[in-house]
């Protein structure tokens, strides 16, 4: 499972599969991950939610 709360403000981790997509800021709470990007710098949702708010 995977804490996305610092960008859905969710307290409750996700269960995540094989293909699903993680954000950046997701912590990994247990299991295995192996991840690729798909967005990097300002392409990124974390990125633009951080221009939003500045």
């Amino acid at each position: 499972a995977v804490d996305e709360s610092a960008l859905t403000g969710e307290s409750i981790p996700v269960d995540k599969g094989v293909d699903d997509s993680v954000s950046a800021a997701t912590m990994n709470q247990s299991g295995f991950i192996r991840a690729r990007a798909a967005r990097i710098g300002e392409d990124t949702t974390f990125s633009q939610i951080i221009q939003m708010v500045s």
